[in-house]
């Protein structure tokens, strides 16, 4: 009979290889007792026990699937009962269908003189148990650590670890499981992830947050609804977030015993992260910023400076499937180039396609007011889910610059997603220039959970080709400065000129070697063109070809659970100068409140284009990292680093004052400071 309701239905692009529903029945400890006589109603379905490791521990638990819509799993949920009180529902891949086959739990026949009641003692070899509440926190401490260090692969390993763990903390490691999938360009996985927790967790006050991540990389609006039940918000009315951070930010140059130290920068930076929402029948309300304040001490500094990273406002409309955001926000889509102050739209006309507008004026920086000298309008058009594995997004992006053209262009993207490949290809034209500004292909293989292929060929100029580019070298500030001596067509000559041409690409492997260790390695490519001499600047000379290559091992918890060591290797070489650089980074959880993390780091460079010889130059890197959460969110940091510098000059090169050919320097940094969440 066809059961399907309007209910959470895992999209996949076919029957064979499409995600289900399965009810993870119960943790199989050692001689755990299973009550069989719940199960007899299931025994159509398949029952198969599922083995994790988690930090080198071996466990098991029994499922239940498979079911096609989260309906059905409830349903058989309701049918458990009393006797499985901890059985939630789970989303299964296709290779976890498959492998059931093999590792079904098979129910024994009943007999007469069995008593009503039939349990069996399932066995399972574990060497140690499972994590405490004291590894848990650790081992978070470990994947926030490696995420904001932006080594998401560690991280994506750690919350995978953290997901098998049966516990409350599961729902905050599926959702930044996702979000690490989403940031490591995974965006197949993180799809998954957050489709997995709006099932598992469909009634947490964090679903609202986590529909919107998966809106945001473009799940196509059919399946969401289609999969999707309607449910009440989480909760009405306003909801108010934030957080509070100061830091001490010294650097410090030494110098000799007879001269005083040159103290680079010694300044106070707070800063405030604030979040407010409502959420109604129809609309939600959101608003965001992120605004912070550097007091410099220092009397010649750079001088007190207020820096605003966004500061928005969005509204939604739930029932239209439209959104606006207003004031200070980024986009790296349709057109639009990083920062600005102004209006992004979108409008969903049908189910897989939408129609977006962005208009603004670009700010360089945090610490810059906007100006109407330099306005932009754009437009795209997305259209998703096509042949059930491409996305694509055509736009114009049309900007001035102090009342003349400053970029005129038109370009489209498009996404390949399926079977563990996932492509995204790009194109950026400027008409008005007739130049290919990006032309970028990047994407990644996973051919299985322990190895990963990705690569990414990017062409085109740099940096980005706008009018503006014509001040560069110059003694202005503005475009408009420029127009006492030159004409429009002279000034948009000069952008050229400073514009060169990029031509780079990369390709790396990661791959799990065991549970524990991890390695990862990348070969690299770029190259630069030319520039040519105009306006009173000088040409810049072609690069020629840097090459980069190397590879890091990571291991995890070898020595105490949440540790994490990389160890790492790397050569640049360019025309002049050869690098060779190893480094050693040792994470530390130490109890449930304190992380320290210490790196060294050794490199060796040799410039060898003078005749006279080579000159060799060897850089220590010395880095401590003290880290305190208290509760409630409150966090105490220390970082402590430095540089010690020794260049060794052949004697015809060497500087003056320095009779032995060598020169030293040593410099030190110190950052201080607390944050807490409110």
């Amino acid at each position: 009979s066809d059961r399907r309701a309007p209910a959470r239905r895992v999209p996949r692009s076919s029957d064979a290889d499409r995600n289900r529903f399965a009810i993870r029945v119960a943790v199989i400890s050692d001689n755990e007792t299973i009550d069989l006589e719940a199960l007899e109603p299931f025994k159509s379905d398949i029952l198969y026990t599922n083995e994790i490791t988690v930090g080198g521990r071996l466990w098991a638990e029994l499922r239940l699937g498979f079911f096609d819509t989260e309906a059905d799993a409830r349903q058989a949920l309701a049918k458990l009962g009393p006797a499985f009180p901890s059985a939630w529902i789970t989303v299964a891949n296709a290779e976890e269908q498959a492998e059931a086959r093999n590792r079904r739990f098979v129910l024994p026949e009943t007999r007469a003189e069995e008593p009503p009641r039939r349990t069996a003692t399932v066995a399972v070899t574990r060497p140690e148990p499972t994590l405490n509440e004291e590894q848990v926190d650790a081992l978070f401490v470990e994947a926030m650590g490696a995420f904001l260090n932006g080594d998401f692969e560690d991280s994506i390993g750690v919350y995978t670890r953290l997901l098998g763990e049966p516990g409350e903390h599961r729902k905050k490691a599926r959702e930044l499981l996702g979000v690490a999938y989403q940031k490591d360009g995974q965006l197949a996985q993180a799809r998954a992830e957050y489709e997995a927790f709006l099932v598992e967790f469909s009634d947490s006050d964090d679903a609202g947050r986590v529909q919107q991540r998966l809106a945001a990389i473009a799940v196509p609006i059919e399946q969401s609804r289609a999969t999707a039940p309607p449910r009440e918000p989480a909760s009405r009315g306003w909801e108010f977030h934030g957080s509070a951070s100061q830091h001490y930010l010294r650097g410090v140059v030494m110098a000799d015993d007879e001269t005083p130290d040159f103290v680079a920068q010694s300044a106070l930076l707070s800063q405030a992260l604030l979040s407010a929402r409502y959420r109604g029948d129809r609309f939600e309300l959101s608003s965001r910023a992120n605004v912070a304040y550097l007091y410099d001490f220092v009397e010649d500094g750079t001088g007190d400076q207020a820096l605003v990273s966004y500061a928005h406002v969005d509204v939604t409309d739930t029932r239209h499937d439209a959104s606006l955001r207003i004031g200070r926000q980024s986009r790296y889509t349709g057109g639009v180039l990083g920062r600005f102050d102004g209006l992004y739209a979108s409008y969903r006309l049908r189910p897989n396609l939408a129609v977006d507008v962005t208009a603004g004026f670009p700010v360089d920086s945090p610490r810059f007011l906007p100006t109407s000298d330099q306005y932009f309008y754009a437009a795209s058009i997305d259209l998703s889910n096509v042949a059930g594995a491409w996305d694509f997004h055509v736009f114009t992006h049309l900007q001035t610059v102090d009342g003349i053209p400053d970029r005129r262009a038109v370009g489209a993207e498009a996404h390949y997603n399926r079977d563990g490949l996932n492509v995204v290809g790009l194109i950026d034209y400027d008409a008005s220039y007739d130049v290919i500004n990006t032309a970028l292909v990047t994407g990644n293989w996973r051919f299985n959970d322990r190895l990963t292929l990705y690569g990414r060929l990017r062409g085109g100029a740099a940096p980005f080709l706008t009018t503006r580019n014509a001040i560069i070298g110059q003694p202005v500030n503005t475009v408009r400065e420029l127009f006492d001596t030159y004409s429009e067509g002279q000034i948009r000559r000069l952008a050229r000129n400073r514009t060169a041409e990029e031509r780079a690409g990369s390709v790396g492997l990661n791959t799990a070697l065991t549970a524990r260790l991890q390695f990862k390695t990348e070969f690299a490519y770029s190259e630069y063109s030319s520039t040519i001499a105009s306006g009173g600047v000088e040409a810049l000379p072609e690069t020629g070809p840097r090459l980069s290559w190397g590879g890091h091992l990571i291991g995890s918890g070898f020595l105490t659970p949440g540790q994490l060591f990389t160890i790492g290797y790397r050569h640049d070489e360019t025309r002049s100068v050869d690098t060779d650089t190893v480094w050693l980074d040792l994470r530390q959880p130490l109890g449930r409140r304190w992380r320290v993390q210490t790196r060294v780091e050794v490199a060796n460079r040799v410039a060898n284009q003078d005749p006279a010889g080579d000159i060799d130059q060897l850089i220590v890197r010395p880095v401590l990292r003290v880290a305190y959460n208290g509760q409630s969110g409150f966090r105490i940091d220390l970082e402590l680093g430095g540089q010690q510098s020794n260049r060794d000059y052949p004697p015809v090169l060497a500087p003056p004052l320095t009779p032995d050919s060598e020169y030293e320097t040593t410099d030190y940094y110190l950052q201080l400071g607390y944050s807490m969440d409110f």
